[in-house]
């Protein structure tokens, strides 16, 4: 029997058309600013329309909505509650709202129809392009297009699941592709709202039945894993030109995906990467456990396979590790020996393996310049960065990494043997450059520092008028002697933002050396001219000119001048104007913007780089910590695991989940996550010290003991010796903190006004040690001030201030520096805390027990209130025990407002 919609014997389950709705006239002015242009499309969710925006001069979309989604004042409230919700999402994937408005029918004329008197809109961002929907009906789509639209919408829905929004109606009609193919997903924040309203109407279907997961059908809560579900069921049909279940109507179609398998995905187009199928597998998982656990684990997914790495779905494993480096420790020396020789196809051999090659992990020094030359020198630093980030495309493709400059520098990593042992690595490759006038030749060796066996010497002679070549031939020959062959994929992406013009690749190679060598203000003015002479002579270099970024800001933290910060900003913005879809342009205005404490810009422009880039281990990195910096602790983890799991068994990557564990209180987690850094890196000292933290925090003083002195033992350290020094004070072991906090201060080198307090609270404590201590206190003071002028609103350095003044019998002025300080971070629980010792100290016991009383409500760990020295008092007072049980003390109110006094 003919379905009336359709006209089809087997209606089509995924339209959603009402018939009913009739249109607005064009030129027709709605709520005022609104100059309708002409009808886009049509479905159960509304009529949408181009519309003139006759106040800010813009082109817009305007939807209205069916009367049945807004009939009443509490349908209307929900509807504005869930479109504010949405409006907030600002990713490159997503359909931007701008205004939800409301026509009272002036100006728009009898037969306004879903125009008329009281009908809801909303004014988004026009997006130009087909609907999804459009595409697949002419039949499946190429496996690179197919592969690349689920990624970028998997990318949108990221970044509104990391808000708290789930889209609930994700299907081809849903996402529009732009001519250049930029997919964008419309709608978000209606699917709930008509849900809501129980919509009865023939054709209506919320959710449109053929796209809805198991438990949206079943009436069951449903989170962000619906969309997952929805996705996975888009990829299939863009691959295939079919729907994975069927039906004779709604109903049986209903039941068949409760019920039923999906129709096996059987033979795919030719081209199409193995690892897609167990992604669509993945993401329809009946159960929603048994899918990608987020969106962003799905886009990660896809981007492994679109780069050729593959992708196998094994049971959900425990998150893997992260973190990142404090200050450092090890060796110097000169090169190293290479014992025997091995060729690029004996590599898996070398190392070990058999049949998949093991992620690399590879460090790459600089050449050693064969002569006295600066220039040269610089050159070399800057031709092994440039090794390091072209690498790094590469190496995502299997999980490897490679070391950063930075980690070289903090571990005073010199040779093969320390890279393996302190930074974990298992490839090294270095070498020596030599410059004869315009004559350049470069040998490069990659070794395995377990065996000492060299896999492949790479030797290079060339004008350096053919310097340009270098950019993609170098890359290319490194790593394949390192056994991580780029793909035929990997072309394009090493050549992007590049140039091809010789002179200005090498300026910009010189500037690299000069930005990751010594930070001196010289070296930066240095770098700076390199990078601007790079985008003078050839202005399309964006390489350059991002770099150029980087170097106006790494001058600015040098000196704080506010100009150098605003031309970092430009200089990237002006980047991004040529090419926004350009990951790193956006990660350095992030960069910039998270430093000048403009958070959500910052946030937003990290969410763009990931939107292009979603396998960038950086840009999760930073996210994190920007997250961090606004207390958002949930979107910080989650960030962490997501490099977690771009990078698994990278120590770095346990260092930073460790670090921010530890900052949350959760030292049993940063335990386990130091743990995991010392197990790859056996001679990683800031490993070991930030894993005797943690013991200590726990209260395993032996175990925190052993691991300071297993630092001290690999290279005797200052913050070892400093972690000594407060684990023997908490002890009640005063002369032996005193001799290893003197120890740690006559290293001479990273002394903070932290040092000489923990010094004088020893000498304090240290029967005639008075007059010692009183200076001490007075060095602490006059470092920790000096601190602050480089950031006054410090609220951790103020109150260090506000202990040490207090400390030192200055209670007045303790007072109001500690005030200050929790006037900037209110609830912060390190300040909370200076703030009992200080009110105590200073004569204020009523406030010291108010604020011990926040600080419990915070949930602060015990273990300093419960063993400083300089607390025994307030331990005695009855109120203490009343207020550790959560009970009032002494009568005073539990709201006093502590920061006034």
């Amino acid at each position: 029997m003919d379905c009336p919609k359709s006209r089809a014997v087997n209606p089509d389950i995924t339209k959603t058309v009402d018939p009913r709705l009739r249109g607005i006239p064009a030129g027709t002015v709605v709520a005022g600013k609104y100059r309708i242009v002409g009808e886009i499309g049509r479905g159960g969710m509304g009529v949408v329309y181009e519309a003139d925006d006759l106040k800010l001069g813009r082109t817009v979309a305007l939807k209205f909505l069916p009367n049945e989604l807004t009939n009443d004042a509490e349908a209307r409230e929900r509807f504005v509650h869930e479109a504010r919700a949405a409006s907030v999402l600002d990713n490159p994937h997503i359909c931007t709202i701008y205004e939800i408005g409301e026509d009272t029918g002036k100006g728009a004329g009898e037969g306004a129809g879903e125009g008329g008197p009281g009908q809801m809109f909303i004014a988004m961002a026009l997006c130009h392009g087909e609907s999804l929907r459009t595409k697949v009906k002419r039949g499946p789509l190429a496996p690179a297009e197919a592969l690349s639209i689920a990624a970028q919408v998997a990318g949108g829905l990221a970044a509104a699941h990391e808000n708290g929004i789930a889209h609930r109606d994700i299907k081809p009609g849903n996402i529009l592709v732009s001519k250049d193919g930029t997919a964008r997903i419309a709608d978000f924040g209606l699917a709930k709202i008509a849900g809501e309203a129980r919509l009865t109407r023939p054709g209506t279907s919320v959710g449109t039945v053929a796209y809805m997961s198991p438990e949206q059908i079943s009436g069951e809560d449903v989170d962000a894993r619906t969309d997952v579900w929805s996705l996975g069921v888009v990829l299939y049909e863009m691959l295939t030109g079919r729907l994975p279940f069927h039906g004779e109507n709604e109903h049986s179609f209903a039941y068949a995906i409760v019920h039923s398998d999906a129709e096996p995905l059987g033979s795919l187009p030719p081209g199409t990467p193995a690892g897609c199928g167990p992604i669509i597998e993945k993401a329809m998982a009946k159960g929603p456990s048994g899918r990608f656990a987020s969106a962003r684990e799905m886009a990660e997914a896809l981007a492994l396979v679109m780069a050729g790495a593959g992708f196998h779905a094994p049971p959900r494993p425990r998150p893997a590790f992260i973190r990142i480096a404090l200050p450092a420790v090890l060796v110097a020396a000169a090169a190293y020996a290479v014992l025997s020789l091995g060729v690029p196809g004996k590599i898996a051999a070398v190392l070990g393996l058999g049949g998949r090659p093991e992620a690399r992990h590879v460090t790459v020094f600089a050449p050693s310049v064969l002569g006295d030359s600066a220039a040269d020198r610089a050159f070399a630093g800057g031709l092994a960065e440039y090794l390091r980030r072209k690498l790094d495309v590469i190496a995502r493709r299997s999980r490897s990494w490679i070391t950063p400059v930075e980690h070289l520098e903090i571990y005073e990593v010199r040779e093969a043997a320390d890279a393996q042992r302190v930074l974990g690595s298992n490839v090294v490759v270095s070498g020596t450059l030599k410059r004869a006038g315009d004559n350049l030749t470069l040998t490069l060796d990659a070794v395995v520092p377990a065996h000492y066996r060299r896999l492949a010497s790479l030797p290079k002679s060339d004008n350096i008028a053919n310097i340009a070549t270098w950019q993609e031939d170098l890359v290319v020959e490194v790593a394949s002697a390192i056994g991580l062959p780029p793909a035929p994929g990997d072309k394009a992406a090493l050549a992007a933002a590049g140039t091809t013009v010789p002179k200005a690749f090498e300026s910009s190679i010189r500037g690299l050396g000069l930005l990751t060598g010594p930070e001196t203000p010289e070296n930066i003015d240095a770098a700076i001219a390199a990078f601007e002479e790079s985008a003078r002579i050839d202005p399309s270099f964006a390489a350059a000119g991002v770099d150029l970024a980087e170097a106006y800001w790494r001058k600015y933290t040098l000196g704080k001048d506010q100009t150098l910060a605003l031309k970092a900003e430009s200089q990237a913005r002006a980047v991004l104007k040529a090419n926004d879809k350009l990951a790193e342009g956006h990660l350095v205005l992030g960069t910039v913007l998270r430093g000048l404490g403009r958070m959500d810009e910052a946030v937003r422009e990290f969410e763009r780089a990931l939107a292009v880039d979603p396998l960038s281990y950086d840009t999760q990195i930073k996210l994190g910590s920007v997250y961090e910096d606004t207390r958002q602790p949930a979107k910080a983890e989650a960030a962490y695991r997501a490099a977690q799991r771009i990078r698994p068994g990278y120590w770095a990557a346990s260092s930073y989940l460790g670090y921010f564990y530890f900052y949350q209180g959760a030292f049993d987690k940063a335990r386990d996550e130091y743990e995991t850094v010392t197990r790859l890196c056996p001679g990683n000292i800031n490993g070991l010290i930030n894993l005797g933290a943690a013991h200590f925090k726990l209260g395993e003083n032996a175990l925190a003991e052993a691991a300071f002195e297993r630092s001290n033992a690999i290279k005797r350290n200052p913050d070892a010796c400093a972690n000594l020094a407060v684990l023997y004070y908490f002890r009640g072991r005063y002369a032996d903190a005193v001799t290893m906090n003197e120890a740690a201060i006559g290293f001479g080198m990273g002394v903070y006004s932290l040092h000489w307090g923990n010094l004088a609270d020893a000498y304090h404590f240290t029967p005639g040690n008075e007059a010692k201590a009183a200076e001490a206190y007075r060095k602490a003071i006059e470092l920790v001030e000096k601190e602050l002028t480089a950031n006054p609103s410090d609220s951790h350095l103020l109150s260090s201030l506000a202990e040490y003044l207090a400390k030192s019998g200055l209670a007045e002025r303790a007072r109001a520096e500690i005030a200050e300080a929790l006037r900037l971070k209110p609830g912060d629980r390190s300040v909370v805390l200076k703030s009992v010792l200080v009110f105590e100290l200073s004569g204020a016991r009523p406030q010291a027990l108010e604020a011990l009383r926040e600080y419990v409500g915070l949930k602060g760990p015990m273990d300093e209130i419960a063993k400083d020295p300089f607390l025994a008092g307030l331990r005695r007072d009855p109120g203490y025990a009343d207020v550790i049980k959560g009970k009032s003390a002494g009568g005073t109110g539990a709201n006093t407002d502590i920061t006034k006094n």
